[in-house]
């Protein structure tokens, strides 16, 4: 080894494992996963081997050297710099050698701590995340439930989503099932707010049980507030490691499962005539609408992006459809070539942006609409609230009490999400109207090696 290749460098990376992607794009993508945090990035082929340099502790000039021959194009070590000061240390993909974060221990292996984003900044963005079953847990749990991925169980599955549906949608009055809500007691509340969560717990289930299914660990199971809107969710990056269409399986298992449950639930509120148990079959049931709807990154969005061989599938159809936009009003095609995923595929993520593009605006509208109607009956709601608690609290009645509270709480994240979205909405009407002026007024083209090394 020579001398200059023991030259100390000014980046520290932490223990990263990178492995080739299957996709349609027309130059190979790689995952790489940060040790000990389970954190994973879709990074470009020559964002790739710029890890891998780095990683056999090359020194940046020397990397330099190396790469302008393998990439058949001058690249210095101040370009290297600026790529991994870019593209790599806010993502914690390196880190400045002089400003290497507290290390943890997990398990005997110390790692560099994850970076904490600071408090009052998750209060702005109702961003907040725990861990509720570990990795020990949700295999044992959800191991058996592989069976239910055989064929037969798959047949009878399918005929009982079907016939549970008929029974309870041809058989009931659509008046009565808009009165249901209406006529909750306390006690039905919390009925329905417990089979509920069994539902939605279920759906994780049936994601960890799929990635077992096909001989990968289990992953955990957590809460989050997203935009203050409660969610649980299941680690299953790990199925970045399957081919595509086992992908898909994974993608809608959790669906799979949780329409089982509902079957379960309409079954047993044909036998039982127990409301709560029907509000939660429809409930759940609506919920999965949403989870395949593919213009959120809930299951629907994995689905289409596993189906379509095209892992960034978010950005490629933003980009694809800001070209002709371009090109429609003349201003020519991107400085930056979109990599070529096939024409059929080509048309098909068109459309997809297209169609995306149509329900934002219509999302936007709604909740515009009804934010006004939110918050004109917020007070009245959250007066109402707060009187049947005390009730409650004053009659020794814990059910009241306990329902009151959680449809309190509830209301109030509600309130939140809605301010959080209407503030979100302004700043990105803001942010899209600074980059038009960038674009047509102080456009500075970007420079060809960071231009192809950030392609993904």
């Amino acid at each position: 080894m020579t001398s200059e290749a023991k030259i100390k460098s000014p980046f520290v990376l932490p223990t990263l494992e990178i492995e080739a992607v299957k996709t349609s794009l027309s130059e190979l993508s790689y995952m790489v996963t940060v040790g000990g945090q389970g954190k994973h990035f879709l990074v470009s082929q020559k964002l790739a081997e710029l890890i891998t340099h780095l990683k056999a502790e090359r020194s940046i000039e020397n990397a330099a050297r190396t790469l302008s021959v393998a990439w058949n194009t001058p690249v210095t070590a101040n370009d290297l710099r600026r790529i991994v000061e870019e593209q790599m240390v806010p993502k914690g993909l390196a880190f400045p050698a002089d400003h290497i974060p507290t290390l943890r221990m997990n398990g005997r292996q110390a790692v560099p701590g994850r970076p904490r984003v600071p408090l009052w900044k998750r209060f702005l963005t109702g961003q907040f995340e725990w861990t509720l079953m570990g990795r020990e847990i949700t295999s044992k749990i959800c191991s058996p439930l592989t069976n239910l991925f055989d064929i037969s169980a798959l047949v009878i599955a399918i005929i009982m989503i079907i016939a549970s549906r008929w029974l309870v949608f041809g058989h009931t009055e659509q008046k009565f099932l808009r009165q249901l809500l209406f006529e909750f007691s306390a006690a039905d509340h919390l009925a329905g707010l417990f089979f509920l969560i069994a539902a939605v717990l279920f759906h994780e289930f049936g994601h960890i049980a799929a990635q077992i299914r096909y001989g990968l660990p289990a992953g955990p199971i957590g809460f989050r507030l997203y935009f203050y809107m409660p969610a649980l969710f299941a680690n299953v990056t790990a199925s970045w490691r399957l081919k595509p269409s086992r992908r898909v399986v994974v993608d809608v298992a959790g669906i799979y499962f949780q329409a089982i449950i509902a079957s379960l639930l309409y079954l047993a509120y044909a036998k039982t005539a127990f409301l709560p148990l029907l509000t939660t079959a429809l409930v759940s049931d609506f919920l999965c609408l949403i989870a395949i709807n593919p213009f959120l990154k809930f299951d629907g969005y994995w689905l289409v992006s596993d189906a379509l061989l095209l892992p960034n599938l978010e950005s490629y159809s933003g980009k694809l459809i800001s070209g002709y936009a371009r090109r429609l009003i003349g201003q020519g095609a991107p400085a930056q070539a979109l990599p070529f995923i096939g024409r059929s595929r080509t048309v098909l993520v068109a459309c997809y942006a297209i169609f995306k593009h149509i329900f934002w605006v219509f999302l936007v509208f709604t909740i515009v609409k009804h934010a006004r109607t939110v918050y004109a009956v917020a007070a009245f709601n959250i007066r109402t609230f707060v009187s049947q608690s005390l009730e409650g609290l004053n009659g020794l009645d814990a059910v009241l009490f306990i329902s009151s509270v959680i449809r309190l709480v509830l209301f109030l994240l509600l309130l939140m999400a809605v301010s959080i979205l209407m503030g979100s909405l302004m700043i990105k009407a803001g942010q899209l109207i600074l980059v038009a002026m960038n674009k047509f007024f102080f456009r500075k083209p970007q420079a060809g090696v960071q231009a192809a090394v950030s392609q993904n």
